[in-house]
């Protein structure tokens, strides 16, 4: 017995495909290319934490009688456990008694500073470049 199938709807979904994956191909190269291609380290990132939790869930799924988004949850909240240990271990290592201190100093510091229009205006100023002439006649 032989099926006949309308597969009109197929070239159509895979010439979509094509589109999507070729405009998200031109995006990560422009990316990459471009000066802020730290961002594709949170892209993966973001990518391998999507994983974690599938991975994570399905587990769940396989071995609770639970419902999927129950797993879900569940799959969720043990992902953020590390997390959760980490800002408790960092907010115990912070000692508060020198923070009010700092502040106050830091605070004492910039009154003492000079500003002209928002941009400050240095004491001891040490330029990074010290060949300025080489690139601005007007500096000579």
């Amino acid at each position: 017995m032989v099926i006949a199938m309308n597969t009109a709807w197929l070239s159509t979904t895979s010439s979509w495909s094509i589109l999507g994956y070729a405009l998200l191909t031109i995006g990560i190269l422009a990316t990459l290319i471009s000066s802020h291609r730290y961002l594709l380290g949170y892209l993966i990132a973001g990518m391998l934490y999507g994983l974690l939790v599938n991975q994570i869930h399905t587990f769940i799924l396989y071995i609770l009688p639970l419902d999927n988004w129950q797993a879900y949850v569940c799959a969720l909240a043990i992902t953020w456990i590390p997390l959760a240990i980490w800002s408790l271990y960092k907010i115990s290592q912070t000692d508060v008694s020198n923070t009010s201190e700092s502040s106050l100093d830091t605070q004492s510091s910039l009154e003492s500073d000079s500003y002209i229009e928002h941009t400050p205006i240095y004491k001891k100023y040490q330029p990074r470049f010290h060949n300025t002439e080489q690139f601005h006649p007007k500096y000579k």
